[in-house]
């Protein structure tokens, strides 16, 4: 019985990967810096510490790395002002469905809590959560299991009655290893040989979600 769903951030409720990919490649050409999509492939569903370590083994130790990812977010914070959070579809249902059905909500995003909580505001869904793990509040990031295994007792609930939904190939592994229950709605990156043997579910949307929870409370 699942009791805890637990619902990572970008590139699951928000299609935020894609715009960050292209902020990664606009800052790279102010600074004449040919951006691997290899290199930024290498960094979802990473905490910022660990893709530091990407982005330098890509791009040398002598990178400006600050003023690259200063230009980065100067991007990412000029297309939130004119468009507002590119939010997924069907998150708003499933958020609504699943608070009115009693279920615990949480999210456990390898982004630190200040962008984190500034997404979740914007987007107008921060009040459906009951929870909120940030990539700073945790010692190991993806694929390591600490995140969730935090949210699971952040709230209140074992393991393997948590349901996580991701969308990074490190987030489906670090579920299955908490113990969780998990479920993957690809976004930049398909579902490998490895996601597909270890994850409960792959489905296309968060409506798919909504269709199983509402067949499971039948």
């Amino acid at each position: 019985m699942i009791k805890t769903v637990i619902f990572d951030m970008d590139g699951l409720m928000f299609d935020t990967e894609h715009l960050s990919n292209e902020a990664w490649c606009e800052a790279g050409k102010k600074l004449d810096i040919t951006i691997d999509p290899e290199m930024l492939n290498s960094m979802k569903g990473t905490n910022r510490v660990e893709s530091e370590k990407i982005i330098r083994s890509y791009l040398g130790e002598n990178i400006h790395l600050e003023y690259l990812r200063t230009l980065k977010q100067e991007y990412v914070d000029q297309y939130l002002k004119e468009n507002g959070v590119p939010v997924k579809k069907g998150l708003t249902e499933l958020l609504s469905y699943l608070k009115t059905h009693g279920y615990n909500t949480v999210v456990a995003t390898s982004t630190s809590e200040e962008k984190a909580e500034k997404l979740l505001k914007m987007a107008d869904v921060e009040k459906y959560f009951d929870h909120l793990i940030f990539g700073n509040m945790v010692e190991r990031g993806k694929p390591e299991p600490d995140i969730f295994l935090e949210a699971a007792h952040r709230a209140y609930t074992a393991p393997e009655k948590c349901l996580v939904l991701e969308d990074s190939l490190k987030g489906v592994e670090a579920a299955y290893v908490a113990g969780c229950q998990v479920i993957m709605i690809p976004d930049c990156i398909p579902a490998n040989e490895r996601t597909r043997e270890i994850a409960d579910d792959i489905v296309e949307s968060l409506y798919d979600v909504l269709e199983m929870f509402r067949t499971l409370d039948a």
